[in-house]
């Protein structure tokens, strides 16, 4: 008994084998809410992702006064649900939020950032002090979307094909195995004749389709009954010892063997739809985040201290088409950043995206309501950016950004935005899930 069900592990894992671990992750520009509040952050409407173990962002206008500099503002974004494995997870699941909680898709979509910066503050008109400035964020989808609905039904056709080949495998060695340690069966010629009618039990006590009962006929004669019939000619099956190893050690083997190309198309079908379900996820999104920074005067703890801090919400909408998306942001940040001029901040902002092949096209627009309050004063600020994303490879995406930044009680000079980006997935949520119960 131990040894038929450790075959027919052997056997599930070896079907599951070349279609468990799927590349989940889609994606986007670099955006992450570490490096919005810390303000290095070229476009303010983060898209939403999905499934990211891992993910690095890097910014710079790659130049300084002597030439090409290293960039410098790099955040590490991570996603704590997906750096570990979920056994009773399938992708039914996964792909499909309405089978789950709104807490249990907000789990999944949890990703928090983290991010670092120089600065320096101005002490009086002759001294400065320098330290750091540590961005810490997070971030989750409340309503992430639904598949397609075309690439849904293919996706489960594709997973009902490999799952009847799976359930025809595992059928025939099954109830080979379990004849062959039938005590009614010790004679070889008896075992053999006995599959005729066990078959037709077999097919009684399961609900099986017609092309799935063809099927196991078709392996049981074709890799079971006429290869034990050669093997009994040149060396005798004559005890149930002999016919149980020669089965268990051999047979299973050339069974999985016959049927591995049949398997591996199957699994790979099913690996490009989920891939495909993945990326084109449709309808209302609605992310929300939340960022603070941590500053370190003369880079010591015990001068730290948190200057600002801020949350948002970021509906979106993606078209049937796959070329259209359409975000918006409503934010609150409080900003204490420069000295004696202490800011609420209320913006408001929508994003267009244009997405075509590996190249996308995205312009988006922020008007901020600024409040400062040792002045009693109210001011109004507009940011409007251009944004350019190719994908150089599937881990890789590079952006260029152009627009005017905030003009009024910002951390930074000027109001020019000129800025190259790169977004690279560190590791994917290639977690073990299962493919079905």
């Amino acid at each position: 008994m131990k040894l038929r069900l450790l075959i027919l592990s052997i056997l599930i894992f070896f079907n599951y084998s070349n279609a468990q671990d799927f590349d989940l992750t889609e994606l986007k520009a670099p955006s992450s809410p570490a490096f919005t509040i810390l303000g290095v952050q070229p476009t303010e409407i983060a898209r939403p992702t999905t499934f990211d173990a891992f993910k690095a962002n890097l910014f710079d206008n790659f130049s300084d006064e002597n030439g090409f500099s290293v960039p410098q503002n790099l955040a590490l974004e991570f996603s704590p649900y997906w750096l570990f494995n979920h056994k009773n997870l399938t992708f039914d699941k996964l792909l499909d939020p309405s089978l789950n909680s709104v807490w249990t898709n907000m789990a999944r979509n949890s990703s928090i950032s983290i991010a670092t910066i120089d600065i320096e503050n101005q002490i009086d008109d002759e001294a400065t002090s320098t330290g750091r400035r540590l961005g810490i964020g997070y971030r989750t989808l409340i309503f992430s979307g639904s598949p397609s609905k075309k690439n849904k039904e293919k996706l489960q056709q594709a997973l009902l094909e490999l799952k009847e080949v799976r359930l025809t495998m595992v059928s025939a060695i099954n109830l080979t195995q379990t004849l062959a340690a039938d005590p009614r069966y010790t004679d070889f010629n008896a075992f053999l004749d006995s599959f005729p009618v066990e078959i037709e039990n077999l097919f009684k006590s399961k609900s099986l389709n017609s092309q799935v009962k063809e099927r196991i006929r078709q392996i049981i004669e074709k890799d079971i009954v006429s290869p034990l019939r050669e093997k009994n000619n040149t060396s005798p099956l004559d005890t149930q010892t002999k016919l149980l190893s020669y089965i268990n050690s051999t047979l299973v083997v050339q069974v999985l063997t016959e049927n591995k190309n049949d398997i591996q198309s199957k699994s790979q079908a099913v690996e490009t739809l989920i891939d495909l379900n993945n990326k084109n996820y449709k309808g209302f999104f609605l992310e929300f985040a939340s960022a603070f920074t941590l500053d370190f005067s003369d880079n010591e703890f015990d001068k730290s201290s948190v200057p600002k801090w801020g949350f948002w919400l970021t509906p979106s909408y993606r078209t049937e088409n796959e070329k259209f998306e359409f975000l918006g942001v409503a934010r609150f940040i409080k900003n204490d950043v420069i000295d004696n001029v202490e800011t609420d901040n209320f913006d408001i902002g929508a994003k267009l995206v244009f997405e075509k092949d590996k190249l996308s096209f995205s312009g988006e627009f922020i008007q901020r309501f600024q409040n400062i309050e040792l002045m009693d004063d109210s001011k109004e600020d507009l940011k409007a950016v251009l944004n350019i994303e190719y994908k150089l490879a599937k881990n890789i995406l590079i952006t260029y950004t152009f627009g005017e930044d905030f003009n009024v009680n910002t951390e930074s000079d000027g109001n020019v935005i000129s800025t190259v980006g790169l977004s690279y997935n560190i590791g994917g949520s290639t977690k073990n899930i299962k493919l079905f119960d």
